[in-house]
């Protein structure tokens, strides 16, 4: 099958290696969050035990968790949530101005300005996040 350029529609091939694509690059993510994740329990495990009493008590004890009772695991999402912020999977992020943008502070910011945000700094920044900003297992 060929790419019909006009329609952008993809031949099955094209759509293999998409999926491929999304499987490995959030297989990494993951596992890099994983990884970033057993930090702070290992350093934390008062957090650690109320992480596995919540799994038990929400899932079943030596059952897996399903679609329909993930939203319920509020303690596994602050953990991951907090690791994200502490631990951030890109450390900089770059976004471009596409119109002329006047900041409550009164700076002017043209159209086409590259901004380079560093994700560490404002995920890390104590007048945002407050005093204990830096310290895992808030």
């Amino acid at each position: 099958m060929k790419v019909n350029i006009q329609k952008n529609i993809l031949d099955l091939k094209e759509i293999v290696d998409e999926c491929k694509t999304f499987y490995v690059a959030g297989k990494q993510t993951t596992a890099n969050l994983l990884t970033w994740v057993f930090l702070p329990l290992g350093l934390h495990q008062e957090w650690q035990n109320k992480a596995r009493e919540e799994v038990d008590r929400v899932c079943g004890q030596n059952v897996y968790p399903r679609a329909d009772n993930l939203a319920d695991l509020k303690i596994v999402t602050l953990i991951l949530n907090e690791t994200l912020r502490l631990y951030p999977p890109a450390g900089m992020m770059t976004r471009q101005v596409l119109e002329n943008v006047k900041l409550t502070c009164g700076l002017d910011i043209l159209a086409g300005t590259r901004l380079f945000l560093a994700m560490t700094a404002v995920h890390h920044d104590v007048r945002i996040w407050g005093e204990d900003a830096n310290v895992s297992g808030r």
